[in-house]
């Protein structure tokens, strides 16, 4: 199983860095960015996004109890389900484009705790291997829609096309890479 999840990160990883490189030419943000940002940013994206397709293939899998996804039309269709879904509400939030409600407070909410528990276990792994003496503490404080003009994190260009109002290439991209990362890992031999 450890060696299926590490094959499926780094299948998914090259799968996202292909799409990322394809699909930024539909974002403002990555048309006007130089080149010495441009790099890191479509790097650590293709990782993050290989980083989800893996958990959401986990999730799947615990719910089936079946190893190779491509084969139960059930489980695809729960890591449709997730992928699209979470993919909706993150281009929402990094684009600034949430509503001003309770609902956008907890979501708002629900991903900087993720945030910060992926940073706790990022500097877990580190003080793991590297022996690093740094302690990691989480910060809670109430969130609002107000944070949202402070995370309009990128914008898309005039020529992306727009699906309920976020951008269709970003909304298939995890459910796309991760169909192509589960045919690459589990089909091709």
């Amino acid at each position: 199983m450890i060696l299926i999840i590490i094959k499926l990160i780094i299948v998914a990883f090259f799968a996202n860095l292909l799409y990322e490189l394809v699909h930024s030419a539909l974002y403002k943000t990555c048309l006007e960015m130089p080149v010495k940002k441009y790099v890191p940013l479509i790097l650590r994206a293709s990782g993050v996004d290989s980083v989800w397709i893996t958990g959401f293939y986990l999730i799947t899998y615990f719910i089936f109890k079946n190893l190779n996804p491509l084969t139960n039309y059930y489980q695809l269709l729960v890591f449709f389900i997730i992928s699209i879904s979470f993919a909706y509400f993150w281009e929402i939030y990094s684009t600034g484009r949430l509503p001003n409600n309770h609902f956008t407070a907890i979501f708002i909410f629900c991903l900087r705790l993720c945030k910060n528990f992926s940073t706790y276990v990022k500097h877990m792994f580190q003080n793991f291997f590297f022996a690093s003496p740094k302690i990691w503490k989480f910060r809670y404080k109430h969130y609002s829609a107000d944070d949202l003009v402070k995370n309009k994190r990128w914008e898309y260009s005039k020529n992306m096309p727009l699906v309920l109002g976020v951008g269709f290439t970003a909304l298939i991209e995890l459910f796309l890479t991760g169909i192509l990362s589960f045919y690459i890992t589990f089909a091709v031999k």
